[in-house]
């Protein structure tokens, strides 16, 4: 009987993967909506850009926000945990290395970045991965070395367009890649 425990558990241990980390952007807190619609140039709108930090926490994370030609941002606003210890912009490049002041073990949005159009034509933001480092991921909570992980993007942030692959995608489809 104590067999075939074991074997269930090892069973069990194996199909279930660990979580992958998952960076996100949203025009608001609430994850509503990864699309802005204006019929005016140098309208200002927000993208917040939000990590999923999978089972083992992230401590830390790298990446670079990039927009379409003749996009830019005019600042940025860092999420209360993010370190004054940081490395580069959200927005463009090279990207951004920021440490956490604290693990983050729960979906939250890491920086609010304020951007701005000089013309209506459709394009789409995406995360890539940091130009100084090649990488785009976390720095795990797990002690004592914290880990770096790969970071995958869950979407991408339309302006004046729709991405219809954000809206055919779900939390289990993107389960799936890992």
């Amino acid at each position: 009987m104590s067999r075939i425990l074991i074997a269930a558990a090892l069973v069990f241990a194996i199909a279930v993967p660990a979580q992958g980390q998952v960076f996100s952007m949203w025009a608001d807190e609430s994850q509503t909506t990864s699309e802005f619609w204006t019929s005016t140039a140098y309208q200002a709108f927000t993208v917040y850009v939000f990590l999923n930090p999978g089972t083992d926490g992230a401590f830390g994370a790298e990446y670079k926000m990039t927009g379409p030609e003749g996009h830019f941002s005019t600042g940025s606003s860092p999420a209360p945990f993010i370190s004054a210890a940081l490395i580069g912009s959200p927005y463009g490049a090279p990207g951004i290395s920021a440490g956490f002041t604290s693990c983050q073990d729960d979906t939250v949005w890491l920086f609010a970045v304020s951007c701005m159009a000089s013309s209506l034509d459709p394009g789409m933001y995406t995360i890539e991965a940091n130009d100084n480092s090649s990488f785009c991921g976390i720095a795990t909570c797990a002690e004592p070395d914290r880990p770096l992980a790969d970071a995958q993007a869950y979407n991408k942030f339309c302006y004046n367009t729709t991405d219809d692959s954000t809206e055919d995608s779900t939390w289990g489809a993107i389960k799936k890649q890992f």
